[in-house]
């Protein structure tokens, strides 16, 4: 015996407006005589996950299974309500059964492949939407989902064609332009970020989410003012971010308007007082004043192992050497590997002309070597002919933000993620440079020696110097070992044009005693030069007319 159309309509009705609690209690009514009515039971089972006791609907839907091993739809639904409970093991479990019992259900198969996705299974998940794809040809969300599950996998390529193969099929899907957007401003391809989140602001001139990360977009291309307008618009729409507020705050630093800067970092802090970098941020600020007192109390709380280094420069400045020693003897475990500590040290103990007791490479202008392309390539110049006009198809920005190089291009990722070509073939010679460096330093006793990193993996990028461009001294913190290959040299009768000059001293670092050791390299094309990470390094300006192109890179530590 089942119900009549009319009154499974009127359920429907009920269910639609979201009235839960009646249509379960005309369910339970009705079922007293209409026990076998598989859609009354759907509707029931339906009503009790839309408030939330999948328990129950659970059972609900194993009693249609056992009135129909065959519905697929009920496994599929049991899914859900396992998917909800957070139960994704028992979730994939059903999804599976739903689509052995119909190999032709897409529902099904979405479901499957988002928990999978959800899981960490991104293999299978792109599996399983490629089966979809199979059954639903056109359909934008499974190709926004396949794109999800390739940049999971790291393969950024097939991420972003399937981003646009779904807005070509929905051009206003809001969701997959951002992720476009987003994987774009991660692989700094700005331009074309930036023009997605302007497209996506032309579709929902209030989505605060498009605002901040088109701020964070121009922020990296050092469009400073219009990225600080960009936040205070998603900070007007939604206030609840204090993330937001954190960067703009640290944008308000770097157009020197400190004052409005800590008004947001202190902000940021109250909202979230786990915000990571807040107080590092809030320090450097006070350095830069001169408030060291502040900065050290804000650099103690944020206690990571880049606020070490800064505090560590403000008992510099302060001339508090014996309270700077104290530290360093205190943290020389802990803090062994940091790039940036080492660098303090150097410079510090140097100063105060004291041995360099911190571990990681006691005097790292002695660790400079340098080699040349021609020992690899008998045509040294047709090689990097070719590797130029490669590096012209890579993306690159204009003074990119927070890059050491002046008046010049910066390309933006990473050369070697997916290198090709001659691109490829230079970083073959890179490793076996480094191969070369290891085994002519090996002998030395330091951290910087002692562990190095098992697993060559390389992270690379080009700048390209116009007239009076140069580089501002800098270090690699996230490396191990740095270098620089030489493309193309701007002639000059300045031999001291574009030569590269290595140093203890830091672009912030105050000096008590001027005699500063250096060494200075006079490169030439194809040159090789490799030098631990912790050494600061800086270009000579260039005057005249041309380009000083280089490939620089970083071994990355283990």
């Amino acid at each position: 015996m089942t119900l009549s159309k009319e009154k499974l309509a009127a359920l429907y009705s009920l269910y639609k407006e979201r009235r839960f609690e009646e249509v379960i209690q005309r369910c339970n009514t009705l079922l007293k005589e209409f026990s076998s009515d598989i859609s009354l039971i759907k509707i029931l089972a339906a009503s009790n996950i839309g408030l939330g006791r999948f328990d129950i609907a659970i059972e609900n839907y194993k009693k249609i299974i056992n009135l129909n091993p065959m519905d697929a739809e009920s496994y599929n639904s049991i899914g859900v309500a396992y998917k909800e409970k957070g139960d994704i093991t028992l979730a994939i479990k059903n999804y599976q059964q739903a689509v052995n019992l119909n190999p032709n259900y897409p529902a099904g198969y979405i479901n499957l492949g988002t928990a999978l996705h959800e899981k960490g299974n991104t293999k299978e998940a792109i599996e399983i939407y490629k089966r979809v794809l199979e059954l639903t040809p056109d359909n934008p969300r499974v190709y926004n989902s396949l794109g999800a599950a390739y940049l999971k996998e790291g393969d950024t390529a097939a991420a972003i064609d399937n981003y646009r193969r779904a807005i070509e099929l929905s051009p206003d899907f809001l969701v997959a332009h951002n992720n476009l957007g987003i994987v774009l401003f991660q692989e700094g391809r700005l331009e074309e970020a930036i023009e997605v989140y302007n497209h996506v602001l032309q579709l929902n001139p209030d989505d605060a989410h498009a605002h901040a990360n088109l701020g964070a977009a121009l922020a990296e291309k050092n469009h400073l003012t219009q990225a600080i307008e960009c936040y205070q618009r998603a900070i007007k729409l939604n206030s609840n971010f204090a993330l937001w507020i954190f960067d703009l705050g640290v944008l308000y630093a770097e157009v020197k308007d400190t004052e409005t800067a800590l008004k947001y970092l202190y902000k940021s802090l109250e909202m979230d007082p786990d915000l990571p970098s807040t107080n590092h941020s809030i320090g450097l600020i006070y350095y830069e004043l001169q408030k060291y007192d502040d900065a050290i109390a804000a650099f103690d709380r944020a206690g990571s192992e880049r606020a070490f280094s800064q505090l560590l420069l403000c008992l510099h400045a302060q001339g508090k050497h014996d309270k700077f020693k104290q530290r360093v003897e205190g943290n020389l475990d802990k803090y062994k590997k940091n790039i940036e500590v080492a660098a303090v040290c150097s410079f510090t103990y140097d100063q105060i002309n004291e041995v360099n007791i911190h571990p990681f490479c006691e005097n790292p202008l002695d660790f400079i070597y340098s080699n040349s392309l021609s020992d690899y390539k008998k045509n040294t110049q047709k090689f990097i002919d070719d590797l130029l006009e490669e590096l012209k198809k890579e993306p690159e920005v204009w003074a990119l933000r927070k890059k050491s190089a002046q008046k010049g291009f910066h390309t933006t990722g990473n050369l070697f993620s997916n290198s090709c070509g001659e691109i490829l073939g230079l970083e073959k010679i890179i490793k076996k440079e480094i191969e070369l460096y290891y085994n002519k330093f090996k002998s030395n006793s330091c951290v910087f020696m002692d562990v190095w990193p098992e697993n060559l993996s390389l992270y690379g990028w080009s700048t390209r110097l116009v007239k009076d461009g140069y580089n501002t001294p800098h270090i690699h913190p996230s490396g191990w070992l740095s270098g620089v290959i030489y493309l193309q040299l701007v002639e000059s009768e300045n031999r001291d044009e574009g030569a590269i000059e290595f140093s203890l001293l830091g672009p912030d670092y105050v000096v008590i005693n001027e005699n500063i050791p250096k060494v200075r390299y006079y490169p030439k094309p194809g040159d090789i030069v490799l030098f631990p990470s912790s050494l600061y390094h800086y270009t000579i300006p260039i005057r005249n007319e041309g380009e000083r192109i280089i490939v620089s890179f970083d071994l990355l530590p283990a």
